[in-house]
C-alpha cells in the first residue's frame, strides 16, 4: 500500500476520529517485540527482516502520532534457532540503549543456568524475563505447566533482583487450571 491508498487514508480518517483525542500525550507500550531475523522462522511483508527500535517507532506513529512512546521490548526467538538467543538478546539491549525510558527483557530457556542469567541481565541492563512454552521438554508444549518453562529458580532470581516476567498461560483452560 502506499501511503495514498484508500485504506491508509481510511486509517488516518479512523485515527483522527475516534482515537486522537482519546490518547494520553505519553504511551507506554507494554508489551511489544522486536526481533533480527536471523532468530525467528518467519518474516513480515513490508517490513525490515530485522525489527528495532526505529522499525517500532515509525510504526506507532501510525496508531500513536506524534506522541512520545516507550515500550517493555521482548526478544523474539523461536525453538528452531534457539542457539541465536543471545543474539536476540543481546539486539533489546542495543536497541533500548540510547532510550532511557524504554525497557527491555532477557529471553530464558529452562535449561539455562539461572546464575548465568543474572549476570547477563545484568552486563545486557535488561530488567526482566521472559519464557516461552515452546522451550518445554512438555509434549504438547501447549499442556506445559509454568514450571515446565519457568523453573523456580528464575522466580527466585526474579524476585531478589524486582525483575518482571512476561509469559503465556498455554494450559487448554488457562487461567482456570488449578
Amino acid at each position: 500500500m502506499t501511503p495514498s491508498s484508500p485504506a491508509i487514508q481510511a486509517d488516518h480518517e479512523f485515527f483522527t476520529r475516534e482515537l486522537d483525542s482519546f490518547l494520553p500525550d505519553r504511551i507506554f507500550d507494554a508489551h511489544t517485540h522486536l526481533w533480527k531475523h536471523e532468530c525467528v522462522a518467519w518474516s513480515i511483508p513490508g517490513l525490515s527482516p530485522d525489527v528495532g527500535y526505529p522499525e517500532y517507532a515509525r510504526l506507532m506513529q501510525d496508531i500513536h502520532g506524534n506522541r512520545p512512546t516507550e515500550a517493555l521490548f521482548i526478544p523474539f526467538a523461536t525453538e528452531e534457532n534457539r542457539t541465536r538467543i543471545p543474539v536476540a538478546n543481546n539486539w533489546v539491549s542495543q536497541n533500548i540503549s540510547t532510550h532511557p525510558n524504554c525497557r527491555a527483557l532477557f529471553f530464558i530457556t529452562p535449561q539455562d543456568n539461572p546464575e548465568q542469567v543474572r549476570e547477563e541481565v545484568h552486563r545486557l541492563g535488561l530488567h526482566g524475563l521472559k519464557c516461552y512454552h515452546s522451550f518445554a521438554s512438555t509434549h504438547p508444549t501447549w499442556e506445559a505447566s509454568i514450571p515446565d518453562f519457568l523453573p523456580e529458580p528464575f522466580l527466585k532470581i526474579a524476585h531478589e533482583e524486582n525483575w518482571v516476567i512476561t509469559l503465556h498461560m498455554v494450559k487448554s483452560r488457562a487461567v482456570a487450571d488449578p
